[in-house]
């Protein structure tokens, strides 16, 4: 009897679940929106959204080119919405920001979010706002123009890393040594390290294992498959990650240490504010391990400013994180065009020479290095770096433009599309061209919507001509899940 109790139940199951994949599966087609055939029904497109080494980006600019500026996708499961229409992701972005506040989320993330630990860039609503008004002031000018000569010291550094490179006379991957520089800059004002450690720093490893690491294990693809039993999967991927991924709790536990050691010193009354806070300082102020968040309100300026001592560690980690991959993604990135393009190069060594004419760069130098500026600007619009960071999830049911958007609902932005969009960068969209950005219309300020601007200045343009050789790459490769990255930048340095 009980043999024929779980067998009717087995079934009954199997039932269930396939009911709830045909109707997950035809959700596009039931609104009348066209979608990403597949031949797997329990995956679909979970491969291409989940792949390191094809970029999502590319894949959704291929699939723009076949269905158009608004379609669906499926991630497992789970109906994804795309769009390259300029109006709707201005509207999304800008005009509904309160319905669209949240980034892209996973059945994983969903969990995380409300972790004590989590941070700025997965917490949503009302904690999200808490998290960000206390932390903006951090990147206010007075602190930025402070932390100048942190960042010459470590490019000083870095210099004489690339110097000896040079001496051999070879072509070699310029990438590496940005991800040495970035690390060591972040470090030093994010978590209070002392002096530069480049090409000594474990974080660089750690954290670049972190990066490949996210979003490649069974327990999350599973829960893209099946996301009704998120909560009987989480655990299993809490276990699997301590297990393997020992990378991500080294980062988190380091940072941790050097919080509550400074906790400690200003509780021992020996603390001093350094003449240069980290960031870890800027929180210490503001401790409250009983903070609460209320409903989400876009208008509300009624903000509690604290935070608890997770929290912390658990911006500091983001910090880390963000500033990172991007920051050194773009430095190399840049670094391959401007090789490519050696008359365009000459015009920002020579704006360099001119306006930083004074022994140490000022942060009102930096300001005035407008050819550096359009350079970045046109690097990120033809190399987006960070895809995933712009895309959102639908907080409340709303519309964009004329279509239905549930609350729930993932939405792509296929920036690669929208960043060639010949309508609104002209005839030469594909080409590089960062003088367009001398002239900036209306609608190429709305498009213009890639994930931040890039460091504005790599003072080691001061020595060198970047040269490509045979041996540099005819076209950039690049991978990566939540960031995307090149597979290696080779060039060869030449003496000015």
């Amino acid at each position: 009897m009980w043999l024929a109790v779980l067998i009717v139940g087995f079934i009954t199951g199997i039932t269930v679940y396939l009911y709830h994949v045909l109707q997950a599966t035809t959700y596009w087609k039931r609104r009348g929106i066209p979608s990403v055939p597949s031949s797997n029904i329990f995956t679909n497109q979970l491969d291409e959204t989940t792949s390191y080494d094809h970029p999502i980006c590319f894949q959704l600019h291929k699939w723009t080119k076949e269905f158009g500026p608004i379609y669906g996708i499926f991630s497992g499961t789970v109906p994804e919405l795309v769009i390259s229409d300029p109006a709707m992701v201005h509207e999304m972005l800008n005009k509904k920001f309160e319905c669209f506040h949240g980034r892209r989320s996973t059945p994983i993330l969903r969990v995380i979010e409300n972790n004590k630990l989590s941070h700025l860039f997965i917490v949503k609503g009302a904690r999200w706002k808490r998290l960000r008004t206390i932390s903006a002031p951090i990147f206010s000018t007075g602190n930025l123009r402070r932390i100048v000569p942190i960042v010459e010291d470590s490019s000083t550094k870095m210099m004489e890393f690339i110097n000896l490179e040079h001496e051999k006379g070879k072509p070699f991957n310029i990438h590496p040594f940005f991800y040495e520089y970035t690390m060591d800059v972040i470090c030093r004002i994010a978590t209070g390290q002392k002096g530069s450690k480049q090409f000594e720093n474990p974080n660089v490893a750690m954290v670049t294992e972190v990066f490949k690491n996210i979003g490649s294990t069974p327990f999350e693809r599973l829960s893209f498959m099946v996301p009704s039993m998120i909560y009987p999967i989480f655990p299993m991927f809490m276990v699997y990650s301590l297990l393997t991924q020992s990378a991500f709790y080294a980062v988190i536990n380091g940072i941790r240490q050097a919080v509550e050691d400074r906790i400690k010193l200003k509780e021992s009354g020996n603390y001093k504010t350094q003449d240069l806070p980290d960031f870890i300082d800027f929180f210490l102020d503001s401790i409250d391990e009983n903070v609460t968040d209320g409903a989400f309100i876009k208008n509300n300026a009624k903000v509690v400013k604290r935070v608890t001592t997770e929290e912390i560690v658990g911006q500091c980690f983001a910090f880390l994180l963000a500033g990172f991959d991007t920051t050194a993604n773009t430095l190399g990135t840049t670094s391959w065009y401007l090789a490519k393009h050696p008359n365009f190069q000459d015009r920002v060594y020579d704006e360099i020479q001119e306006v930083c004419n004074t022994p140490e760069v000022t942060y009102e130098q930096l300001g005035q290095l407008k050819h550096i500026d359009v350079t970045m600007k046109e690097v990120l619009r033809l190399a987006p770096i960070a895809t995933g960071a712009i895309s959102r999830e639908c907080m409340e049911s709303t519309t964009l433009g004329n279509i239905p958007i549930e609350k729930g609902t993932n939405v792509w932005i296929d920036l690669v599309t929208l960043n060639q969009n010949k309508e609104i960068w002209g005839d030469d969209a594909s080409e590089f061209r960062p003088e367009r950005f001398f002239d900036v219309t209306t609608e190429m300020q709305n498009a213009n919507v890639n994930f931040g601007a890039g460091p504005r200045i790599c003072i080691g343009m001061k020595k060198y001509r970047i040269v490509a050789t045979d041996e540099t790459e005819a076209k950039l490769e690049m991978c990566g899940r939540v960031v995307q990255h090149p597979k290696s930048i080779t060039v060869k340095l030449e003496l000015r």
